[in-house]
């Protein structure tokens, strides 16, 4: 009887503590610090929810919001489902009048990829922009925990993030386990848009992602900061490497 009891009271304080998710907002909703500090009111878990990034796209059908996701970009293509949403443009360039269309009460976007004036100009038009930063394995875990509080999806949230964690520390104990000699050679490909695929230099946030796993040599860490190869997707040879930039919010 007395075990019934601790475990009911544990229960209960699990499940408050995943309940305080933002502060309340003098008894109209919740308010919620996203990934550059700023400042996100809602008035409830959101219904309709527009995403302007495949991996936001993927957090959210991960955290069982397909019926809330009313649009997705271009390149929105997994899970399969993301295809049939309706689409807001393309990553760099969506449409703001297509977002404003969409009626969302709540839009999820990336720190980089475009302009900033899209979230200032959603934000103009009364619609609440949440955005995402994550910039290494354990940053997305966090970031989906975060998420889920904000989306109403704490208890998925908590429990993906476990099978997240579990997963990658079943693979660093495999990869530890490695012989030096026989260590891997990883290529972190960063992305393939335009043309081949593109990797980076010897940045923080390279030697944290390929570094993760202990045995892995990272095949570009030689590189400067400033430099990405080009891979030719036929024969995987780096050709010259040039200096490339990315807009960012």
């Amino acid at each position: 009887m007395r075990r019934a009891a601790i475990s009911a009271l544990l229960a209960a304080a699990l499940l408050a503590a995943i309940g305080c998710g933002g502060r309340e907002n003098e008894g109209k909703g919740k308010v919620f610090t996203d990934s550059l500090g700023r400042t996100v009111k809602l008035k409830g878990p959101p219904r309709r929810i527009v995403s302007m990034a495949p991996s936001v796209t993927e957090m959210l059908f991960a955290l069982g919001l397909g019926e809330e996701i009313v649009g997705v970009t271009d390149y929105c293509d997994y899970p399969p489902e993301a295809e049939k949403k309706p689409k807001i443009g393309g990553y760099y360039r969506p449409s703001v009048e297509r977002i404003i269309s969409l009626s969302p009460d709540l839009v999820v976007a990336t720190a980089d990829g475009y302009n900033r004036d899209v979230v200032l100009k959603l934000e103009e038009a009364g619609i609440p922009v949440y955005v995402v930063n994550p910039r290494t394995v354990e940053g997305v875990i966090e970031e989906i925990e975060r998420l889920g509080k904000v989306v109403g999806r704490e208890r998925e949230a908590v429990e993906l993030a476990g099978e997240m964690r579990g997963g990658v520390e079943a693979v660093r104990r495999r990869a530890a386990a490695i012989p030096p000699s026989k260590s891997p050679r990883v290529m972190r490909s960063s992305m393939k848009v335009f043309g081949p695929a593109v990797t980076s230099g010897s940045r923080p946030i390279s030697k944290k992602t390929l570094g993760l796993f202990e045995g892995g040599i990272a095949a570009a860490l030689h590189l400067t900061a400033s430099t990405l190869p080009l891979i030719s997707p036929a024969s995987s040879t780096a050709s010259r490497s040039l200096p490339t930039t990315f807009p960012s919010l």
